[in-house]
């Protein structure tokens, strides 16, 4: 699975392993997303695709606390790095938002 946060108009949109908030754009896997309320209960953040085809995903635990580059972060990466997925899930996006790479949460 490939993650990539770039630069639109010359303006950084969001930095790999920073917490997600609303209005962020990311890419995964060659397709664009924005970070919007969730709809379901019970979680944080929503990911819809920005041209409006395909699934939205809605992900992270509302009562859950993001510590990235901590003792949790690395705990929270290396348990969910063995759900294994070929394709886009919420696993995907909660992973990039603890700045999971590989089993540890890394900068």
């Amino acid at each position: 699975m490939f993650f990539a946060i770039y630069v639109l108009n010359k303006k950084k949109i969001a930095i790999a392993g920073d917490v997600l908030k609303l209005g962020d754009v990311i890419e995964v896997d060659g397709k664009e997303f924005i970070i919007e309320k969730p709809t379901q209960k019970g979680k944080r953040l929503k990911a819809s695709p920005r041209d409006g085809i395909g699934p939205s995903y809605n992900f992270g635990d509302s009562e859950a606390d993001v510590q990235p580059y901590t003792k949790k972060g690395h705990s929270y990466c290396n348990r969910s790095y063995y759900i294994n997925s070929k394709k886009i899930s919420r696993n995907t996006f909660s992973r990039l938002n603890w700045g999971c790479k590989g089993k540890k949460s890394k900068r």
